[in-house]
């Protein structure tokens, strides 16, 4: 072997020795990620990260901040914010670079769980004087702040989530009806929502001395049960976590049919589910191309983070729990990677993972809570 063969020999050996003694560290994937951090509920900020470069920005200053998510067009973050005195809660929205921050304005005190619309320029809330039973979904126009009731002002409609541009669950439920026939159909066929203005939301109701809850689509003027056809089965059971698929055709959601906490996908062909555990399963997130559901489960005795295939049924650990808990999956854009909470330093940090689990780094880490990571849908 010629001296230089030798040497370009002796570099590829040096470079596999490296790799399979784990020294060369993967290259994690760039984007921002937003956060909230802070010792203690009442002291919490939002903050971004840059993976690119590690910097971190506060964009909001320290209150008692709660779970940031982005606008569709990655402009702007919407964060619940907890009054000082116990007395509620507003919708605070900010500018991803903290140039702008801005709190809506609000007819009731109480105001929950902030979600985007599709097209960026408005946000849906549930909001209250503090009786879950009277509370309702508001639809916020960010242009004209206009603060408008939705669901035909029916009570007991909390955690909305939109439909989006290209949901089909609409027509292809009203299709289903049509053949089945009954008064299920000729509710829904008096109402044909735009998807660009339609939303799923969780109702509650009474039952038998306790409140169930139901899945419903609301618009501005109604308020409609999802129909019997797209659920696992008739009866008042806990249903939660909504979340609509990225093509527009199915919908996940978490259940306590079949006696556990468990994750459905449910479409026109009707529920199945995909978590199947004795374990309780929640808080289903999509895959931005719908391919596949992150979840967090207590199936390894502690929190983890598992994906289901919605057309197999197929559950993977991404980040099974060792000695430490792992929770709170957000999707990267590329649908490669997530970021997750971990408390394997003794508090809440945030980390990276790739989508097969091998690929694991925390990437923000203070002595104080890191939570609800946000990652930046676009770049």
């Amino acid at each position: 072997m010629s001296g230089a063969g030798r040497l370009c020999y002796n570099a590829g050996m040096l470079l596999i020795a490296l790799i399979c003694g784990g020294l060369v560290a993967a290259e994690l994937p760039e984007g921002r990620i937003a956060y909230v951090s802070g010792p203690r509920q009442s002291e919490r900020e939002v903050r971004v990260l840059d993976l690119a470069t590690g910097a971190v920005e506060t964009v909001c200053p320290k209150g008692a901040h709660l779970a940031p998510t982005w606008s569709p067009d990655g402009a702007w973050l919407a964060f619940e914010s907890l009054h000082d005195d116990g007395s509620g809660s507003v919708v605070q929205i900010v500018r991803a670079d903290g140039s702008e921050l801005r709190s809506l304005r609000h007819a009731r005190s109480w105001n929950r769980r902030p979600m985007w619309g599709p097209e960026s320029a408005r946000v849906a809330y549930s909001s209250s004087d503090g009786d879950p039973r009277e509370e309702v979904i508001q639809v916020y126009d960010i242009a004209t702040g206009a603060e408008t009731v939705w669901g035909g002002g029916r009570g007991g409609l909390v955690a909305p989530a939109w439909l989006g541009r290209k949901s089909l669950l609409v027509p292809v439920l009203q299709a289903r009806l049509k053949e089945l026939g009954g008064r299920e159909y000729d509710a829904w066929s008096r109402v044909v929502p735009d998807p660009l203005n339609a939303l799923l939301c969780v109702g509650m109701a009474p039952e038998a001395g306790r409140l169930s809850s139901a899945l419903h689509v609301a618009t501005p003027d109604h308020a409609l049960p999802l129909p019997a056809v797209a659920l696992p089965s008739e009866g008042a059971y806990e249903e939660w976590g909504i979340r609509m698929s990225p093509n527009g055709r199915q919908v996940a959601f978490e259940t306590n049919d079949g006696g556990d906490r468990e994750i459905y996908v449910t479409s026109h062909k009707g529920a199945f589910c995909v978590s199947n555990h004795r374990a309780a399963d929640w808080n289903p997130v999509w895959s931005p191309d719908g391919n596949r559901i992150a979840f967090e489960s207590f199936r390894g005795g502690r929190r983890g983070v598992y994906l289901a295939n919605p057309d197999t049924a197929r559950v993977d650990p991404v980040q099974a729990p060792g000695r430490a808990d792992v929770w709170g999956p957000s999707w990267a854009p590329d649908g490669r990677w997530l970021a997750v909470v971990t408390n394997q330093s003794g508090d809440a940090d945030i980390a990276v993972t790739s989508r097969d689990g091998d690929v694991f780094e925390v990437v923000a880490s203070e002595a104080v809570d890191e939570l609800a990571p946000a990652w930046r849908p676009t770049e």
